[in-house]
């Protein structure tokens, strides 16, 4: 099962979080063949030299948005701010 429980935006210039709910949904095995990602250098991170091992996706998931706010520090939101993934 993977499941996503925030949501994070910039909007205005400012980082808002949101709670995001859905129904269990399946995701299928993939194979990583190219990666094109400005995010893991703007991070400063040393660029990805080798193909992941696990790679997932899904066919599409509809989600339900709540209470977006733009305090992220929030100790309530802190909780939910992680990605789980059970293997």
């Amino acid at each position: 099962m993977v499941m996503k429980s925030v949501l994070f935006v910039k909007r205005r210039g400012t980082i808002r979080v949101g709670q995001v709910h859905h129904v269990p949904y399946q995701v299928k095995r993939a194979t990583v063949l190219e990666i094109r990602d400005d995010l893991i250098g703007a991070a400063g991170l040393p660029p990805i030299s080798t193909r992941p091992e696990l790679a997932h996706f899904c066919d599409g998931v509809e989600v339900e948005v709540f209470g977006i706010r733009s305090d992220v520090n929030d100790r309530d939101n802190s909780a939910r701010q992680s990605t789980l993934c059970n293997r």
